[in-house]
């Protein structure tokens, strides 16, 4: 009985670290604070996005204006 016991203390000492150690790096890729973390990496990619958005938005605009300036005009 106490070898069996002292089996499954091992056994859930060992779970809680690795559990631990899952919890830690899970949190750390949600975090801000990494640059490599899941978090950040989405962050710079809304960011990305966003300025190609604003960039064809004004493309479109200008293109547009144009549209018509040259009807007005004759």
């Amino acid at each position: 009985p106490e070898r069996a016991d002292s089996i499954l203390s091992k056994i859930k000492d060992s779970l809680s670290n690795i559990m631990q150690s899952t919890e830690k790096k899970i949190l750390d890729e949600f975090s801000l604070d990494q640059e490599n973390g899941a978090l950040s990496k989405l962050v710079d990619h809304m960011k990305d996005v966003h300025v190609n958005l604003n960039n064809d938005f004004s493309k479109t605009l200008t293109h547009i204006e144009k549209i018509f300036s040259y009807r007005n005009c004759c």
